[in-house]
């Protein structure tokens, strides 16, 4: 449910990924659960950015028959939507990449937390469009309750008081 989830939250936020050029940091559990949604929303690139580049090799091996992905090296692309899903940024291990961005770029952080994640804080500097991962986290539990109970909950409220938990 991550993924439809992580969808979900970004057609919520009107984040499109069709015909975009998209930077995935990470290439963990969270950015492999995830991964597949992506690529079926039909984005112009996938670059993956990790520290360790064999596992992010690992995750282009297994996609390669559906999507072209790549490791990002410096890449000279400009980025529509830039996705963190290291956890790099919690643990305070965040290094803010080089890359260039798009006018108006996204940039989504799958990590959430009741302050502005390092990501987050790094991205305000460079878009007004920067969203962390709550959405995707309310929207996965609703998806993962219909599945359990057959019943798709309402996820305004939980939305609402969680991002007024996050402005007190």
């Amino acid at each position: 449910t991550d993924g439809i989830g992580f969808v979900e939250d970004l057609n919520r936020k009107k984040i499109l990924l069709e015909n975009k050029n998209v930077l995935i940091i990470g290439a963990g559990a969270a950015v492999e659960s995830i991964l597949f949604n992506i690529i079926q929303k039909k984005p112009k690139t996938i670059f993956l950015m990790n520290r360790t580049k064999s596992k992010a090799a690992k995750l282009i091996k297994k996609y390669e028959k559906s999507f072209g992905l790549n490791i990002f090296d410096d890449h000279e692309n400009l980025f529509d939507v830039i996705i963190n899903g290291s956890s790099a940024g919690l643990t305070g291990e965040f290094k803010p990449p080089k890359l260039k961005v798009s006018n108006k770029p996204s940039f989504y952080d799958l990590n959430y937390s009741l302050t502005s994640t390092p990501f987050c804080q790094w991205a305000k500097e460079k878009s007004e469009f920067v969203f962390d991962g709550t959405g995707m986290l309310v929207n996965q539990a609703a998806y993962s309750f219909k599945i359990w109970f057959g019943i798709m909950p309402s996820i305004d409220k939980v939305l609402n008081d969680m991002n007024n938990l996050k402005n007190d």
